[in-house]
């Protein structure tokens, strides 16, 4: 078995009439609710603020501790699958910009965290979604 290539990621959320939402957005290719996420650029927290950026317009303060990672398998455009490894920090949101780069490939929408878990269909994903809501 191949190992898993790593990826870094973040969760933006915001706190609502004292409750968590977490910004999802589309994939490119199928349209399923995933977060923001990307191949290690500098640092694994780089890569995560900047990948937010890029595909949802989210900038805010990202926690220096991860919420944990899981095994996705993910289908590349020239090949087959390959495992990877996501790592993901919480990224506490304070504004999102009006246009950003990848604004006309992918959806963007706020859950509640409950709602938000139910949207992914990764399990490892709605795991850690679940779990910034104890934290």
């Amino acid at each position: 078995m191949a190992k898993a290539r790593k990826q870094y990621g973040a969760v933006p959320y915001r706190i609502r009439a004292g409750s968590v939402e977490v910004l999802l957005i589309t994939s490119r290719e199928t349209k399923r609710w995933i977060v923001p996420k990307g191949w290690l650029k500098r640092t694994p927290r780089r890569t995560a603020k900047s990948e937010a950026y890029e595909e949802s317009g989210v900038r805010g303060k990202l926690r220096r501790r991860a919420l944990g990672s899981f095994e996705y398998r993910k289908k590349m455009a020239r090949g087959p699958e390959v495992k990877c490894r996501l790592k993901v920090f919480p990224l506490a949101v304070r504004k999102q910009a009006k246009s950003w780069p990848e604004q006309q490939e992918r959806k963007t929408r706020w859950f509640k965290l409950k709602k938000a878990a139910e949207m992914c269909n990764d399990a490892g994903l709605a795991r850690l979604l679940r779990k910034l809501g104890k934290e």
